[in-house]
């Protein structure tokens, strides 16, 4: 623990310094991590995988949705069964705060957000979600707010039905990876079934989809994918690389608190009002101060 004390204090002297420190970091992990072809025959340092050139390369699909965006905008918030708005939420967020429900940045976050209906149109933002389909993400929220949406999830069918279908019922649009042109499928159905990718085994192959996707356009990055136990921190790994590449490349932000605060509006909403007295195990919650 001592160490990562230094760390944080190291890092906290200079922007110029906490950059160092994780750069360093980020250099030392590429060349321990070990990355395993899809096949299993060969094993590389990350690093090389990464920088590798790859013969196979995902097309891209996309779907705009069908709905206009709406002519009011406000900031909303669904809680216990309605939305509310304005001096509502507002005494709402108050009462989170007070209570400790949400972080004090959260409930400011929020309040911007109100005060500034024009941030609710993100027609014009670019969001990739590693791990779109998650119950975590912000898929959902950044729809109804009209968001393009860059989705990476597993390659199954049924996931891709949901995502997809939910994109045409909005205002926003989804853009994912095919195994081949969406022009060639014959049907929705097999769209479906080309649809999505592979974190751990594709990761280079992603990288470079994602590289050549949208030039120019600023991306905000958030990892969602998981795993059940202790093998969901392996599991975020292979998001780093996309995020790194994009920073340095000056096209991308990384929230780090994004999965907690999802756009500000969507975050747990099973915590938004605790009992009047919490469990122990709930005062230990990471989304709740003491």
């Amino acid at each position: 623990m001592k160490h990562l004390i230094n760390m944080v204090e190291a890092q906290c002297k200079s922007p110029e310094d906490a950059l160092k420190v994780a750069n360093a970091g980020l250099e030392k992990a590429y060349t321990m991590f070990e990355f395993v072809s899809k096949d299993g025959k060969t094993t590389t340092s990350f690093a090389s995988a990464m920088s590798a050139k790859n013969d196979t390369k995902f097309c891209t699909g996309f779907v705009k949705g069908e709905l206009a965006p709406p002519k009011d905008k406000k900031c909303e918030i669904d809680y216990k069964g309605r939305k509310i708005s304005g001096s509502e939420l507002k005494e709402q967020v108050k009462k989170w705060v007070d209570y400790g429900t949400i972080e004090p940045s959260a409930g400011e976050a929020i309040l911007k957000c109100a005060e500034n209906p024009g941030w609710i149109d993100l027609s014009d933002k670019y969001f990739v979600l590693l791990g779109a389909g998650s119950a975590m993400g912000p898929f959902e929220v950044l729809m109804s707010l009209g968001a393009n949406v860059v989705a990476i999830d597993l390659d199954r069918a049924g996931i891709w039905k949901r995502l997809i279908e939910r994109a045409k019922n909005s205002s926003g649009s989804i853009t994912f990876p095919l195994t081949k042109e969406q022009k060639d499928c014959a049907n929705d159905d097999e769209i479906y079934d080309c649809a999505g990718c592979n974190l751990f085994t594709e990761t280079p192959i992603i990288r470079d989809w994602l590289v050549d996707l949208y030039p120019g356009k600023p991306f905000t990055v958030g990892s969602y994918a998981y795993l059940n136990g202790a093998l969901t921190y392996m599991y975020h790994w292979p998001w780093m690389p996309y995020a790194v590449i994009f920073v340095r490349r000056g096209r991308a932000q990384v929230l780090p608190t994004f999965a907690r605060q999802q756009i500000c509006i969507s975050f747990q909403r099973r915590r938004m009002m605790p009992p009047k007295q919490p469990s122990k195990s709930f005062r230990k919650s990471p989304f709740v101060r003491s």
